[in-house]
Parts: structure tokens; C-alpha cells; sequence
């Protein structure tokens, strides 16, 4: 497994299993809740993880209710023979690819708002600073926002990567 930090696009991984693709993918699914709605998280339960498991596609997120973070990494990746017949599973910790391509939105909107303003700002003085500075301040926001939800989300996958190596390994 590699300890590489999480990064936008993420960073690739991988688990080495000592049981065969159908056996890995047997023991990690008993071993998953299936997914979860946020209704879910709010009503309570257990820590665990959560997602799907099959030999093709692999997806599983740490669910802690009552909390639900959207900017939590989940691990995506696929189980896999190697030429001399081991069983790997590799993928990726990455946030939703939804919240990437919202934030990415949210910031674009901001920066286009706060620069056609700023330039009607500079062009009419009687216009005012009001929305370029609010804009800033929404931006700011969100980045903060961002932060603090990696933040909290930060022991996700050094939890998931114990999950998926303890599910994988003979004990």
C-alpha cells in the first residue's frame, strides 16, 4: 500500500491480497455495508465502510454517522491477476468527481462575477465594490470550506487502507 497524500485527482494505490480474485472479492464484500443514502448516515448506525465489491469495480467510502462529509475520499479501483498469479487490488482515494465538478463550477461562476464587475467597478465608480468583494468573500468560503472538510475527513484513508488490507490478509 503507498502513503501517498490524497491529492485532487488522486493517487494511485494498491493492496496486495493472499487469496484469489473470487476469494478477495467474497471476503471484502462480506465485509462492506451496502451503500449508504445520507438518510442513512443521519439515522444513526455503525462505523464501517461502505460501497460496492465486485472483481471489476470497487468502490467504498468510511461511513461514521451521524456525520456525512461529501468531501470525504472514497477508494475506486479493481481487482486485478498479476503474471505471476498474485491478486492485487488497485485504484485511487479521490473525492466524488460530482463535488470536484461543482467546486470547480462554484469558482469559475465567482472569478467570472467578481472580474466583469470589477471591470464595470473601474469603468463607473458610482457602481461600487459591493459584488466583486462579495464574490471574494464566497469564494473564500467555499476554499475554507473545502479545507476544513478534508480536515475532518483526514483519518479516512489511513481507515479505509487497515479495512481493505485486514480484509485481504490472512489472520
Amino acid at each position: 500500500m503507498s502513503n501517498a497524500p490524497l491529492s485532487l485527482f488522486g493517487k494511485p494505490v494498491s493492496f496486495a491480497s493472499a487469496y484469489s480474485v473470487e476469494e478477495s472479492v467474497a471476503r471484502l464484500r462480506a465485509a462492506v455495508k451496502p451503500p449508504m443514502s445520507r438518510r442513512d448516515f443521519y439515522m444513526g448506525g455503525e462505523e464501517g465502510a461502505s460501497g460496492e465489491v465486485s472483481e471489476g469495480k470497487v468502490s467504498l467510502r468510511h461511513v461514521n454517522p451521524p456525520a456525512y462529509n461529501s468531501f470525504a475520499p472514497f477508494f475506486t479501483g479493481r481487482f486485478e491477476r498479476t503474471e505471476a498469479g498474485a491478486t492485487i487490488l488497485v485504484g485511487k482515494f479521490s473525492m466524488s468527481g460530482w463535488i470536484k465538478a461543482f467546486m470547480l463550477f462554484w469558482i469559475v461562476f465567482l472569478l467570472y462575477l467578481m472580474v466583469k464587475n470589477g471591470i464595470h467597478s473601474f469603468s463607473d465608480p458610482n457602481k461600487g465594490w459591493f459584488v466583486p468583494l462579495f464574490c471574494l468573500g464566497l469564494m473564500l468560503v467555499g476554499m475554507v470550506g473545502i479545507w476544513v472538510a478534508k480536515w475532518a475527513a483526514s483519518g479516512d484513508v489511513p481507515w479505509l487502507s487497515k479495512f481493505i488490507t485486514e480484509a485481504l490478509s490472512k489472520t
